[in-house]
């Protein structure tokens, strides 16, 4: 007997690794699995040293990843992504901004929901001790 209900949706997940370095984006599906083309870093782009922690770097990583979304939107339609932050850095205002262009129109109703994976430190190791100069 068949179900009148038609398939679930297939879920995605976006991570979002922004450091002060560099900005790592990586799409994979609901097992976790690496979708072909769906890791963009700031160096694959041409970014060296300090320019991959920048707000431009980062920018081009999401227009980037975006485009691969439409690709993936194209082969299997029906897709929902779950975009996972970690890190503080320039690349997480980065995605928020792509997001909000005109490219970002495609990408944009397939996010479900936005979570914040950063750790926070509480308590810790002793930090080292203060400069003096």
């Amino acid at each position: 007997m068949q179900s009148a209900l038609p398939p679930p949706p297939a879920k995605y997940y976006l991570h979002v690794h922004a450091s002060s370095n560099n900005t790592i984006l990586h799409l994979t599906n609901s097992e976790g699995n690496s979708l072909p083309g769906g890791r963009i870093t700031a160096g694959m782009l041409g970014f060296k040293k300090v320019q991959r922690g920048q707000f431009e770097a980062g920018f081009q990583c999401a227009l980037r990843i975006i485009k691969r979304i439409f690709l993936g939107l194209q082969q299997a339609p029906g897709m929902e992504i779950e975009v996972v932050f970690t890190g503080f850095g320039m690349g997480r205002d980065a995605l928020f901004q792509a997001l909000m262009t005109s490219e970002g129109n495609v990408a944009r109703p397939l996010i479900t929901r936005m979570t914040d994976r950063t750790p926070i430190k509480i308590g810790g190791t002793r930090s080292a001790k203060t400069r003096r100069l």
